[in-house]
């Protein structure tokens, strides 16, 4: 009971020092209220769902402090004895970097070769989700519809690669647009002017004919990484439904397929395979679906590291901000969006190269200084869409693709305390987000651990646990220490929660 007390009264204190920024923070030790938890507990699926306030009084409240309370403040000192005390440091076989920066002053409070451009992995989806949310919005929806050309009956793809053929579905989170609704607005349409044959085109212009990104090298589509991506398609163009399973060759040509069929069983002739072309301005508009917004599709990129999302997210900006739907494009469009906050609040985007915008290829670099400073940004003193966003990334030991992470001895201090995303390519691993200090101060961090000689990834893995842990604890004890953490009552879907 006591414990419990000492929580509410730490998590009341910290958010009154940082109301922005820390509320997730109280509502995960359950000072105050809201859909996040430690404590075992019935909870619905929280996929993606921010945490709403409540109005209720504060007082100010004093941290009582003895022998086992924090230091009054943690230094750069503190995360660098903590880190190089590691046991796991001096066996690993590779090289470490990590950037540690205040959320509320943006000053950076620790690091190791932070400035070096490095291979970010997953955690580049940061960027996209980044300018997804600021480009476009995340309540944005996708309209996919049809549109009557004389003959031609033309299916144009608005940038939603989740179409379903059900009627009604939602899968991973995300209530998917039908094309069976589509179909029906569609055929009693036509019916109604007398027409029972037609023939189908299918209209993906929208994102250029640049379905593939040569960058992402042998992670791409032939080994199930990633779909092409199209502006129109069914199920992020997954062949067989899984995630890392075979992908459709052509997705816009799948979903076309597919509509044709769904015409042809409501009574439509269809007189020839489905083609591409563009449907002409001013076609007359004959039924349309909308996806969700795109903010569940951020949540669900950021969570379980979608790569063929990521990419979409990218390509959506670059329509948006009046660039090309292309590879290019959306490289271009995701570097401006990040230069301008950079530019905005003062941190450095040198030796940033973005190659794809999902972190396949080998070829991107960025530094850990720039991603804990993004980090801490979008944590702290961003707007509002962007602090939501940067939210919805995974909590250690709890959701995502971290649901499975910090449970090691030496490790644990970061269960339920740190968020972040998550890279992983062979002798890589990264995490970026932002976490608690033991002094109570939220920060951004980012930690790499690269050029692991040993086979695959979980020697970085779990040196880049430890250090988070690390720079957690410093000066401890911990936030995480003050309770006991149980099992996560957060369950992920089958297929999901593998590390990228």
């Amino acid at each position: 009971m006591a414990k419990s007390k000492a929580t509410e009264i730490v998590a009341a204190a910290l958010a009154l020092a940082l109301p922005a920024a820390f509320y997730t923070f109280g509502d995960l030790v359950d000072g105050f209220p809201g859909p996040l938890t430690l404590r075992t507990q019935k909870v619905a699926d929280l996929e993606g769902v921010p945490a709403e306030g409540e109005a209720w009084e504060r007082e100010d409240l004093v941290r009582p402090r003895d022998a086992a309370s924090p230091v009054e403040r943690v230094s750069g000192e503190h995360i660098t004895a903590a880190v190089e005390a590691l046991p796991g440091l001096g066996a690993y076989s590779g090289k470490l970097s990590y950037a540690v920066v205040d959320a509320a002053s943006g000053e950076m409070i620790a690091e190791r070769d932070a400035s070096v451009s490095l291979t970010p992995a997953s955690t580049m989806k940061l960027l996209s989700a980044l300018a997804a949310a600021k480009a476009v919005g995340p309540e944005q929806t996708l309209t996919t519809r049809t549109v009557l050309d004389g003959e031609r009956l033309v299916l144009v793809g608005g940038g939603d690669n989740l179409l379903t053929v059900k009627p009604k579905e939602t899968k991973e989170g995300i209530a998917r647009a039908s094309l069976a609704s589509l179909a029906d607005q569609t055929v009693q349409k036509l019916k109604a002017e007398g027409r029972t044959k037609v023939t189908l085109v299918f209209d993906d212009t929208l994102f250029g004919n640049d379905p593939i990104n040569p960058a992402w090298g042998e992670n791409g589509p032939a080994g199930g990484w990633v779909a092409p991506i199209t502006p129109l398609g069914i199920d992020a163009g997954r062949a067989d439904g899984t995630k890392y399973g075979a992908k459709s060759k052509d997705p816009s040509y799948d979903a076309a397929k597919a509509f044709a069929e769904l015409l042809k069983e409501r009574g439509i002739t269809i007189e020839a395979e489905p083609t591409r072309g563009a449907a002409p301005e001013g076609a007359t508009e004959l039924g349309s679906v909308q996806s969700a917004p795109l903010s569940s599709w951020i949540a669900h990129t950021l969570l379980y590291s979608d790569n063929t999302l990521a990419e979409t997210l990218a390509r959506l900006a670059a329509v948006k901000t009046g660039r090309p739907g292309t590879v290019a494009g959306a490289r271009e469009a995701v570097k401006a969006e990040l230069d301008e906050v950079a530019r905005e609040k003062g941190f450095s985007t040198e030796g940033l190269v973005i190659a794809d915008n999902s972190g396949l290829s080998k070829d991107n670099r960025l530094s850990p200084s720039l991603l804990a400073h993004l980090t801490a940004w979008a944590s702290g003193n961003a707007p509002v869409e962007i602090r939501d966003t940067f939210a919805r990334v995974p909590i250690g030991g709890l959701t995502g693709t971290l649901k499975n992470r910090f449970g090691e001895a030496g490790a644990e201090e970061a269960r339920g305390v740190a968020r972040g995303k998550t890279g992983t390519l062979s002798g890589t691993s990264t995490l970026a987000g932002t976490t608690v200090l033991s002094d109570g101060r939220v920060v951004g961090y980012a930690i790499f651990a690269y050029d692991s000689q040993a086979d695959g990834y979980a020697e970085a893995r779990a040196l880049v646990d430890d250090v988070a842990s690390a720079i957690i604890s410093a000066g401890g004890p911990t936030p995480a220490g003050l309770y006991d953490a149980p099992s996560s009552p957060v369950e992920a879907g089958a297929g999901e929660g593998e590390e990228q």
